[in-house]
């Protein structure tokens, strides 16, 4: 049947002999990785997948070392996928080495986890992404990738994105969009790439609210004190994420020439001005609008509660902390992951115990944040929780002052934290 004329019957005799659960069929297998039939490839590479044994995922690395020019794009996608699954940094350089060769499909969860990787390989196989005319998101979670590892080597190809041409002659998806345009600005913000400032503040003229809000970011994060004017202005915009996004880009600033601008925003009836009125302000270091950030912990607006709460914590003055304590029962789960990383930047021995008792809050975002104020702290007393939570595989959004928003895992927090608590301070 494995060498039948009729191709259905090749494939259903694939699928038939996985579903055995033998190992031994791997090898039969493996031989119609290469079939001339791409739909048959794709389904051996499934099989070979569904196994998740060490003997499978060498049969697929093997193969996508020696033939993967043979392999359709979908069948080097499922290859991407089951060493993805694995979770294990061997495959990580057959990836990188995959992504370089422009074998580039719709499978983004292989972009990304090169885009978690500390290979020096992962940036120019992200760039390859950008220039390869990747499918779906997959430019657009390398772009964001670029962000994170923060490689000037990155910097052309993502100024090549921003810099490209739209022609008649373009295919749709050679088009850079609007989400990728603002990523590819904020990754040059994170490289630090200064020589961008001016291309930066040309593309605020442009139309699309999230790439204004991306390069205010970007702006931001250059600290550049040449961009006040542009940022001011932009806090007339007439899209409220523009005008909150200002906001946050003169907070990383630090100029104290902001502090007036931004402190009538506390009462702005947006909420989500309010929000980032009070975490720029306390960037800023404007201590005396303390109080009135104190007062946005009972704002109905979830979203004002978390980064009011976010904005006392980067204060560090102990007088918040009965009104954070107090707030830990707060209906909103992410209110209380704000608050507990508020507390875990004050610290205090009996602060950090109530901290830890949250370690079993039903929302992984507040036991992520429950991880990272022990780590902080190296607090003794919370390693036993650590380490059950380090069996904690939930996933979650993790916010990082550099970084943004990532995801990880209540157990990939907790790994590192008590890594970090090893550590001699």
């Amino acid at each position: 049947m494995l060498i039948d004329p009729d191709k259905d019957v090749r494939r259903n005799a694939v699928i038939s002999l996985a579903g055995l659960g033998d190992e031994t069929v791997i090898p039969l297998i493996v031989t119609w990785l290469i079939d001339t039939d791409v739909h048959i490839q794709e389904i051996a590479a499934q099989c070979l997948r569904k196994f998740e044994t060490k003997k499978a995922l060498e049969a697929l690395s093997i193969q996508m070392e020696t033939n993967y020019q043979k392999s359709s794009i979908w069948t080097v996608d499922e290859c991407q996928r089951a060493f993805v699954d694995a979770r294990d940094p061997a495959y990580d350089k057959l990836l990188i080495k995959l992504l370089s060769s422009g074998r580039i499909g719709n499978d983004e969860t292989a972009i990304e986890r090169i885009g978690l990787s500390d290979d020096p390989e992962a940036v120019p196989a992200l760039t390859t992404v950008l220039t390869k005319r990747a499918w779906g998101a997959g430019r657009t979670i390398a772009a964001m990738s670029l962000a994170r590892l923060r490689d000037a080597r990155a910097t052309g190809p993502l100024k090549d994105c921003l810099n490209a041409t739209i022609t008649p002659e373009s295919e749709p998806v050679t088009t850079p969009g609007p989400a990728f345009r603002g990523l590819c600005a904020w990754a040059l913000g994170c490289i630090g790439d200064r020589a961008s400032i001016d291309l930066l503040l040309d593309m605020l003229t442009e139309k699309s609210t999230l790439t204004k809000s991306r390069v205010l970011m970007a702006l931001g994060r250059l600290g550049d004190n040449r961009t006040f004017e542009a940022m001011s202005r932009a806090m007339s915009d007439k899209d409220s994420q523009v005008r909150a996004h200002a906001i946050w880009a003169l907070g990383e600033l630090r100029d104290s020439r902001a502090i007036e601008l931004i402190r009538p925003k506390l009462n702005d009836p947006v909420g989500r001005l309010r929000a980032q009125a009070a975490w720029a302000l306390a960037r800023l270091g404007d201590i005396q609008s303390h109080d009135s950030i104190m007062t946005l912990m009972d704002d109905p607006d979830g979203h004002v509660r978390a980064w009011s709460a976010k904005a006392l914590g980067r204060f560090k003055d102990a007088r918040a902390v009965p009104l954070l304590l107090r707030s830990l029962c707060d209906r909103d789960g992410l209110v209380r992951a704000a608050v507990i990383w508020a507390l875990g930047e004050i610290g205090g021995r009996d602060v950090l115990d109530t901290v830890l008792k949250f370690g079993a809050d039903e929302i992984p975002e507040v036991r992520g944040e429950v991880v990272r104020a022990m780590a902080k702290n190296r607090y003794g007393p919370a390693r036993p929780a650590m380490e059950r939570l380090a069996n904690d595989n939930s996933p979650l959004l993790y916010w990082d002052e550099k970084a943004d928003l990532v995801w990880v895992t209540v157990s990939d927090l907790a790994e590192d934290g008590l890594r970090k608590m090893r550590e001699v301070p």
